[in-house]
C-alpha cells in the first residue's frame, strides 16, 4: 500500500475503482479525458503490483482487469491463516512482558499488534476486551503493581 501512497495512486485502490460512467451533463471531451486518466492510472498502479511480486503472486492475479482486485486476491491469498499461526500468536499474547521492550510504548505496540493478527485470522478470535486490559497490565510486572 506504501508504494501506492507515494506514486499517489492510493484512490485507484480505495475511491476510484471502477472506470468512470459519463455524467448527464459532462462533454464527451472531458468524459474521454476522465476516461483516459483513469486507465493511464490503472495501468501505473497494475505496472507497480506486478513488478512487486513473484512468481506466484503474478499467477493469482492474471485473471484480475483493475490494480483494486488485484490487491484485494493478493490480500485474500496472503492473508495469515490456520492453526499454526493461531498457536504462535496465543503463545506470544501468553507470554508477552513489558521487560522483553524499551519502553511501556513499545510494549503497548507488540501487545495490539498480536491482538490484530488474531483478529485478521478470524473476527471471531476477537478477545474481549476488559480481558485484554487485564492481560496488558499483568504483563507490566511488579513495576506497575499499583494499575492492576
Amino acid at each position: 500500500m506504501t508504494f501506492f501512497i507515494f506514486s499517489n495512486l492510493n484512490d485507484v485502490i480505495e475511491r476510484h475503482k471502477t472506470r468512470p460512467t459519463r455524467q448527464n451533463q459532462e462533454s464527451t471531451a472531458a468524459f474521454t479525458q476522465s476516461v483516459s486518466q483513469w486507465d493511464r492510472r490503472q495501468e501505473l498502479a497494475q505496472a507497480g503490483v506486478r513488478e512487486r511480486i513473484g512468481y506466484n503472486g503474478k499467477s493469482l492475479i492474471q485473471a484480475t482487469t483493475t490494480a483494486a482486485e488485484m490487491m484485494a486476491t493478493l490480500e485474500a491469498y496472503y492473508r495469515p491463516r490456520g492453526i499454526g499461526v493461531f498457536s504462535e500468536l496465543c503463545r506470544k499474547l501468553d507470554e508477552i512482558r513489558r521487560t522483553e521492550y524499551q519502553s511501556v510504548m513499545e510494549y503497548g505496540e507488540a501487545f495490539r499488534r498480536i491482538d490484530n493478527e488474531l483478529i485478521a485470522l478470524d473476527q471471531k478470535l476477537a478477545l474481549p476486551e476488559p480481558y485484554l486490559i487485564q492481560k496488558y497490565l499483568l504483563g507490566l510486572g511488579e513495576k506497575y503493581a499499583s494499575l492492576q
